[in-house]
Order: C-alpha cells, then sequence, then structure tokens
C-alpha cells in the first residue's frame, strides 16, 4: 500500500470524525473519503493532501516523508503557514508582509495600533 494512502488512513481515523464531517472540512465527497479509506488504487491529488494537512495541522513533512512528528506543534504552524505563502499562489498576501517588512519601526507600531483598534471595535468596544 502506498505510504502517502496509509498516512491519510492513519489522519481520518485518528480525528474519530465521521467520513461526512471530514469530507465538509476538505469540500469533496464523503464517497471520496470513503475511497481513500477502503480502496488500494486511489491517487490523490497533491492540492489534497496539501489540504488535508492545513484542515488537520499535520506536518507536510510527515505526510510526504514520514518525517515526525505528524502533527504540527503550535508554534510550528507559523512556519507552515509561511511555507504555503512561498510556495502558493497568493500574490496578495506575499506583497503585503513584503510591504510591511519594509516599513520602518514606527510605522510597524502604528499599523499595529490600527489593527488593534479594528479588532476591538469588531468586539463591540469603542
Amino acid at each position: 500500500m502506498n505510504d502517502i494512502l496509509m498516512r491519510l488512513r492513519k489522519v481520518f481515523n485518528d480525528t474519530g470524525e465521521s467520513q461526512t464531517s471530514i469530507a465538509k472540512k476538505l469540500d469533496v465527497t464523503s464517497a471520496y473519503i470513503w475511497k481513500i479509506l477502503n480502496k488500494e488504487n486511489v491517487s490523490p491529488r497533491k492540492s489534497f493532501i496539501e489540504s488535508v494537512c492545513k484542515k488537520f495541522n499535520i506536518n507536510e513533512d510527515w505526510m510526504w516523508n514520514g518525517v515526525e512528528p505528524m502533527k504540527l506543534a503550535p508554534k510550528n504552524q507559523l512556519s507552515s503557514y509561511v511555507a504555503q505563502i512561498i510556495h502558493g499562489n497568493d500574490d496578495f498576501i506575499r506583497e503585503v508582509i513584503e510591504i510591511y517588512m519594509e516599513l520602518d519601526d514606527s510605522s510597524k507600531e502604528a499599523l499595529k495600533v490600527i489593527a488593534d483598534k479594528m479588532v476591538e471595535k469588531r468586539k463591540g468596544g469603542n
């Protein structure tokens, strides 16, 4: 059996969730999840495997190569997000980060104050 398929099965079984619930999270049919869990001739696409890693907080290195740990620690999530930005095609967020990194410290601080005020306002504060 394919190592990736075995790892996908482990992820799905470890969640304790129904096939329907897993399918909804991954925006696929429950029949597709059933196929992954029960058939040997399944070849999930790279984008599907990446989605599984993202939705279930799975270390991509574990998924692709078997390198532990299976689950990302909270601080490793940042590394995963950065990798997604670098290797993804979201030019907007990449440009936002690049511009932020080019700001001087006082401009960064002003931006943080604005963001804090926006969060406060959304929570119903003044």
